[in-house]
């Protein structure tokens, strides 16, 4: 992680921001948009990817929750499971006119209550979650020995959970991607976990069931937001069909 070195606190018209440490390497997402690469070399990227998105869920804390305060402490609130359905009805009253339809917000909204449920299992895990694991929040480098992880930024959402989600994030637009890069990702992922907490066959429909809090917040985006459209392409689909149970 790079360290912070100045925030910007923002002004009347303008966003907060902060200037970070630099750090070499290139955007994964340059990475995949390349030509060239082969799908044994994209598995063996995406496996790196997946190894190091494993290794920051291998940090706990006392409590799931958001962070607070200049010491980040653990806010203790609701189970993720009794705030799904209420956080995505909530997303859905505010998103922009036209990104989606009556009857498909009904239908998320409908889904996300169902799903909910499914969450605890994973309530009580306190790991340290990303929340925005995208290929534009990381740098890598081709080395000799392989393909290596130079950093990962933009930690403004991060907090105390479950880390299935950060998988689901990374694999939530993988028909764009390469081949093997996807496959890569998910295999590392799951064999890094942590022996002491094993994991369930269904831990992929887990994190896409959490990622569901994602879709919903990125849908409230302004009109023309590329990624948010791209959200709502991803809520058409799950809500017509179903959360996604395999890779």
């Amino acid at each position: 992680m790079p360290e912070v070195l100045l925030v910007l606190p923002g002004a009347e018209r303008a966003r907060p921001a902060m200037v970070i440490e630099y750090r070499p390497g290139t955007l994964l997402s340059e990475v995949l948009d390349r030509e060239g690469s082969t799908s044994a070399e994209l598995f063996e990227l995406g496996a790196e990817v997946g190894r190091v998105a494993a290794a920051v869920g291998e940090i706990t804390f006392e409590r799931p929750g958001f962070f607070a305060g200049r010491g980040l402490e653990v806010r203790a609130g609701q189970p993720w499971s009794q705030q799904l359905a209420r956080f995505a009805a909530d997303c859905v009253d505010t998103a922009p006119p036209g990104r989606l339809d009556q009857a498909t917000g009904k239908d998320w909204t409908a889904l996300c209550a169902t799903e909910a449920g499914a969450l605890r299992a994973v309530d009580g895990q306190a790991r340290l979650v990303h929340a925005d694991l995208n290929p534009k929040n990381l740098l890598v480098s081709r080395t000799g020995a392989g393909w290596r992880v130079d950093a990962l930024l933009d930690w403004e959402f991060s907090f105390s959970g479950c880390p299935y989600g950060d998988a689901a994030n990374m694999i939530r637009f993988s028909a764009d991607y390469p081949a093997g890069f996807a496959a890569g990702f998910a295999a590392a992922f799951a064999a890094h976990q942590p022996a002491e907490l094993p994991l369930p066959d269904d831990w992929l429909y887990l994190g896409r069931v959490l990622d569901m809090f994602a879709l919903s917040d990125l849908v409230t985006r302004p009109a023309g937001h590329q990624v948010a459209d791209q959200a709502a392409a991803v809520i058409r689909q799950w809500a017509g069909g179903g959360v996604p149970r395999s890779a």
